[in-house]
């Protein structure tokens, strides 16, 4: 039972359309604005992505998502493409943030964190063996050949938050269910496509047309369109 309210809950995901079983609908140009409450049991900081991709790619692209206010987040993607996309959430507990946040309120309050400090860099080393970042082996190196004050300097600083958070443990994140979105061209707010059903298309009574017939029959399919659209303008 404990390890279910440690799990990240992700719920009231807009947009979606009866529980993603339809795709939703935008236009070649629109932005995406995703938002859905995202929390879990205690006091732990969440991070949170919007992953979304072409619904043919195999890789995901990632927008960091914005906490908005209560258990409200939000991010935005573009649709340039007359295409389908495919857009999930994923979230998962923030170890470091959380940490940095612990040791900030405890030397505010004039406590000594040098245990703290031993926590704080196995973290930074765990996001070390999972990226092999030269950049985080230099911090670490850094640490070890410091005094206490450098060492919590630095393990506070946004250089390494911003390392450490590039390469998060997402051993055990949440991700929401993989919803999708139909980028239609814009006519498509205003126009109206229509099918023909080449047998129907004849010039003499009784016989099939093919396609052919069909083919010849489209200059004057396209002249009444045309003088229809011209006559229906005309009386707005």
């Amino acid at each position: 039972m404990q390890e279910a309210f440690e799990n990240i809950v992700i719920e009231d995901v807009y947009p979606e359309l009866d529980c993603g079983r339809y795709p939703v609908k935008r236009e070649v140009g629109d932005r995406l604005e995703v938002w859905a409450d995202i929390f879990k049991e205690g006091h732990d900081v969440i991070s949170a992505v919007l992953k979304h991709r072409e619904e043919s790619a195999e890789t995901w692209s990632e927008t960091q998502m914005r906490h908005f206010g209560n258990d409200r987040w939000t991010a935005s993607f573009d649709l340039p493409k007359n295409t389908r996309y495919e857009y999930a959430i994923e979230a998962w507990h923030d170890e470091f943030a959380t940490w940095r946040r612990d040791v900030g309120k405890k030397v505010e309050a004039g406590q000594d964190v040098i245990l703290e400090l031993a926590e704080g860099r196995s973290i930074v080393e765990d996001a070390y063996e999972r990226s092999t970042d030269k950049r985080l082996a230099g911090a670490l190196k850094a640490f070890d050949g410091a005094d206490y004050e450098t060492r919590l300097a630095l393990l506070r600083s946004e250089e390494v938050a911003d390392l450490v958070g590039a390469h998060p443990d997402r051993s055990r994140s949440s991700t929401s269910r993989t919803l999708r979105v139909t980028v239609d061209r814009e006519r498509a707010r205003y126009g109206a496509w229509y099918e023909m059903f080449h047998r129907s298309q004849g010039t003499v009574p009784g016989e099939s047309a093919t396609f052919a017939d069909m083919e010849a029959r489209l200059p004057e399919l396209a002249t009444s369109a045309s003088t229809y659209c011209t006559l229906s303008r005309s009386t707005r």
